[in-house]
């Protein structure tokens, strides 16, 4: 056995040092290697376990749908042609607010010599339609009025026999011309009726050639000269048109195919539109509050209301959509049409209601639980089951379980917890 002298351990370190001189950077990895196991064993076996807490308190629990959307304007209406051409007058500019029905602009359609003398065809025959109904008319009339006197004659001497046959023993009237009598009146009576019916058709007839002969003339008229009018009544955007530029109609024929003429919308009362799934879309009614904010605008909110909700969703792949329209009730001169932004509907909310934050509730035994100490010196946690209501975005409601001013338990990690929220 070695003794240890002063030469002994002078010749021991004298040795381990040129091993470790020699070994260098395996001896380096193996004492990293020694640390990476050992620290985390030994910070273990030495931490105290810490705990993340809330209270039990009354708050308001509100429950909210969010989704993202685009601002449109109300009664916004895309204007074409209704015939390819070229532009010959232009009456409004952007901005300008025009009524329905008023005219827009003008075109010379493209029409040929042929199609113009087709037109010209077609309105003389409509026209003549119209002449022909008013002679039929005109021809009723004249026999309507010889059958009133007849009517009169006949009712006149059916009366005279039957009242003499009544009141005069002595009569020369017999039964046989009180029975013809009658038949004449009879007879006069329901030709008359016929013709007027005759006479109501004529009208009906008339009318109808009459509006026959205003399509034929419109139809020949826009084979040389159109006039556009809008839609509805609205303010003039988008106006992508100047004199002489081909237009085309919605169907994209001619030069500028799909390309409308200008924009026709209410942009003073504009509307925030977004797409709610088939699960959020049963909470959403009608004049429910919303919020909406505009990304293009920072640091500003708008206060809106629901107006309109689609009952039929649209499929994209699968996933089931349905439109809603909410109001915008004080509308910035900065918002556009077409802006991004999202909208926030509070579907429901409940005041004054015993609540906990979100991430508290776990799950247990087939249900939901809240972890509580289980002891004065906070050591152990129990759970204690729960019922919940209405879920926010932060705080859920609790309706059995619990009772205000208890501590319950978020989580025993205060470090992973603090990681997932504020990251690091």
């Amino acid at each position: 056995m070695l003794k240890l002298n002063g030469k002994n351990v002078k010749k021991i370190l004298t040795q381990t040092w040129k091993f470790i001189k020699r070994f260098k950077w395996y001896v380096i990895s193996g004492l990293i290697i020694a640390a990476i196991i050992i620290v985390p064993i030994w910070r273990k076996a030495n931490q105290k376990t810490e705990y993340l807490t809330d209270m039990v308190t009354r708050q308001t629990v509100s429950e909210e749908v969010s989704e993202s959307g685009n601002v449109q304007a109300e009664g916004q209406a895309e204007v074409y042609s209704s015939s390819p051409g070229a532009v010959t007058e232009i009456y409004v500019q952007n901005g300008q607010y025009v009524y329905a029905n008023q005219s827009l602009f003008a075109i010379r359609p493209d029409t040929t010599d042929a199609e113009k003398e087709m037109a010209y065809s077609q309105y003389l025959a409509a026209q003549n339609g119209v002449t022909n109904a008013e002679q039929a008319r005109d021809s009723l009339t004249v026999q309507i009025r010889m059958a009133k006197k007849q009517l009169t004659d006949a009712t006149t001497l059916y009366r005279k026999i039957l009242d003499d046959i009544n009141t005069n023993p002595a009569t020369t009237y017999t039964q046989a011309d009180l029975a013809s009598a009658k038949m004449g009146y009879l007879a006069t009576k329901k030709n008359v009726e016929v013709l007027n019916e005759s006479f109501t058709n004529a009208e009906a007839t008339i009318a109808a050639a009459q509006e026959a002969a205003a399509a034929a003339k419109t139809a020949y008229d826009a084979k040389s000269f159109l006039i556009v009018k809008s839609p509805s009544s609205g303010y003039v955007s988008n106006l992508s048109i100047f004199r002489g530029d081909r237009v085309s109609t919605s169907m994209g024929l001619g030069a500028a195919t799909y390309s409308p003429a200008m924009i026709v919308a209410n942009t003073q009362r504009p509307i925030f539109k977004a797409q709610i799934n088939e699960i959020d879309i049963a909470k959403i009614k009608l004049y429910q509050s919303a919020t909406i904010t505009i990304d293009a605008i920072k640091d500003a909110e708008f206060s809106g209301k629901v107006k309109k909700i689609d009952s039929i969703g649209a499929n994209a792949q699968g996933v089931i959509s349905y439109n809603i329209y909410v109001s915008l009730e004080n509308p910035s001169p900065d918002i556009n049409v077409g802006m991004s932004g999202n909208v926030v509907i509070e579907t429901e909310k409940h005041e004054d209601v015993l609540t906990v934050i979100n991430s508290a509730i776990k799950p247990y035994q087939d249900g939901q639980a809240v972890q509580v100490f289980a002891d004065n010196q906070h050591k152990t946690l129990k759970y204690v089951p729960i019922k919940t209501g209405l879920k926010g975005l932060e705080r859920t409601e609790i309706s059995e379980g619990l009772t205000e001013g208890m501590e319950i338990v978020i989580t025993s990690d205060v470090n992973q917890f603090k990681s997932a929220i504020f990251g690091g």
